[in-house]
């Protein structure tokens, strides 16, 4: 059966969030804060649900295509996260004090990290 290699945790964090990207759709999108809020969920959502196929290829991939697509959905949001977060501080700039070529270095930093998650993954 599928669900025995597929990780009870993974399950939640892939309900839980798929929730809170439903309820935030619902509250409206366009109030602020909860355009980021929903590209931050969303990415979870895509990282849980990448976690929670990867966990059904079993331990050593018994389905070496479905291990892939997996890891490959789980990059996506590795990488899709970060990006709700930099929305955030993009889209409230005059809450956080920062010059704009200091907050580009910042941008730069974390998308450079997150592909450099994504390879390390897909290794």
């Amino acid at each position: 059966m599928w669900f025995t290699y597929a990780s009870s945790i993974s399950l939640v964090a892939t309900m839980i969030s798929a929730v809170l990207v439903y309820l935030i759709l619902k509250a409206d999108i366009k109030k602020p804060g909860n355009l980021a809020a929903f590209v931050m969920f969303l990415g979870v959502f895509i990282w849980s649900f990448g976690e929670l196929v990867e966990r059904i290829a079993g331990s050593p991939p018994n389905d070496e295509m479905l291990a892939y697509l997996g890891a490959l959905t789980l990059c996506v949001g590795i990488f899709l996260t970060p990006a709700g977060l930099i929305h955030f501080a993009i889209d409230y700039p005059y809450r956080i004090k920062m010059k704009t070529s200091t907050r580009k270095y910042i941008l730069y930093a974390v998308y450079l990290l997150s592909y450099r998650n994504c390879t390390y993954t897909l290794q």
